[in-house]
């Protein structure tokens, strides 16, 4: 009796222990391979997004570097010029100078050609002199040294200032060669800043770009990831409506289902067991088998269990939406596999008409989930009907 009881659990518990399989449409298997290619698209577009992030970055880097390079040559820049503007006012101050003993020299020149004149015209103090002139001899002679000490001072005077004006006029040149050295360098520098400058305009042109690629990356991401979860808001859609569908198909199809096979009703639901259907259960029907015949599937759905089951022989249960399940019994061949789909009328085995373990026949069962229905108000009147 145990043992009888355990076999009669057996169905149910298959029933409950194996998932539900999905109904899937071709619409829906379309749906399925739009949003794994959305989700490549994706994975794609985050790499390419990832990519120019880096390239931003890095572009960040040589700007930064860049301006620190500009404002070091900018500030050299500045250090030329404020030194060539020294020198500018050093030569202006030495021209200053020199045309101020320019004036000076000028003016000891016309007096010395005065003196020299006056000494000319003077010409020596001789015994003429000596003898008209009503200075004596002696003040003459202190006169002559005089003017004659006056015109070697300013000869003195005259080489000095010479002398000064050509330091003056060396310096100027040597200031001037400076000045022009400065010139060549500040010449370079400005070069060189406007080189730096056209490549910090050239980094940031290219900066717009990568942000403007990586504004494009981030928009295409989030358009794809609305049209992902628009994709599967429809794919969850058409799978609650092909449940829908599936449910109401079955159930709307109650009373007009064709039978397995074709033979009589051996042994009708909940009915106790003969000679010809010794089988210990009675949740389904037995139909006779006069010979080997072909079994069919009774409606579409999934395989969800095609094997041996003990007290059962070889079964095969078919999911055909919301834990409604046919079970057929008793095949001498299984020609089906599980997850596999069948549409009805598919050939899901063989079966003969010699006697096994369990009797003779086709045993056949309907359940939703692990209640037993009869089959009979399922199955077309008339289809099954005792001999």
């Amino acid at each position: 009796m145990t043992g009888m009881l355990l076999r009669l659990l057996l169905i149910p518990l298959v029933l409950f222990l194996l998932p539900p399989s999905a109904f899937a449409a071709d619409k829906a298997e379309e749906t399925r391979i739009n949003i794994n290619k959305l989700q490549e698209s994706i994975r794609r577009h985050e790499g390419k997004l990832a990519e120019s992030t880096g390239k931003e970055r890095s572009l960040f880097e040589e700007l930064q570097r860049l301006d620190a390079d500009l404002d070091e040559q900018r500030s050299q820049l500045e250090d030329l010029q404020s030194r060539q503007k020294e020198k500018r006012e050093l030569i202006a101050a030495k021209e200053q100078e020199l045309a101020g003993l320019a004036e000076q020299h000028q003016k000891l020149q016309d007096h010395l050609i005065k003196r020299m004149q006056s000494y000319y015209l003077l010409g020596k103090t001789g015994l003429f002199n000596a003898m008209f002139s009503n200075e004596s001899l002696a003040e003459l002679v202190r006169g002559n040294e005089a003017f004659r000490s006056l015109v070697t001072y300013d000869r003195v005077v005259f080489l000095r200032f010479r002398k000064s004006m050509e330091e003056i006029n060396a310096f100027k040149q040597t200031l001037a060669q400076e000045q022009e050295q400065l010139g060549q360098l500040i010449s370079a520098a400005d070069a060189q800043e406007k080189q730096l400058q056209l490549a910090v305009d050239e980094q940031k042109e290219f900066l717009k770009r990568v942000q403007t690629e990586r504004s494009l990356y981030e928009q295409a991401i989030r358009e794809m990831n609305k049209a992902q979860r628009g994709l599967t808001a429809t794919l969850t859609r058409m799978a609650d409506d092909e449940k829908k569908r599936s449910i109401q198909g079955f159930t709307n199809n109650k009373g007009n289902l064709p039978p397995p096979l074709n033979g009589p009703l051996v042994r009708g639901f909940m009915e106790p067991g003969s000679a010809a259907d010794a089988a210990p259960f009675a949740h389904g029907i037995t139909i006779g088998v006069s010979s080997e015949q072909e079994v069919r599937a009774v409606y579409g759905g999934v395989v969800i269990y095609a094997d041996y089951m003990p007290g059962y022989g070889k079964m095969v249960i078919i999911e055909h939406a919301q834990q409604y399940y046919t079970v057929t019994a008793k095949f001498a061949k299984i020609r089906v596999g599980e997850k596999t789909r069948v549409a009805q009328g598919d050939v899901l085995g063989t079966t003969d008409n010699f006697a096994t373990l369990v009797g003779k026949g086709l045993y056949f069962e309907i359940r939703h989930g692990a209640i037993a229905e009869d089959p009979m108000d399922w199955l077309k009147p008339g289809s099954v009907a005792k001999p």
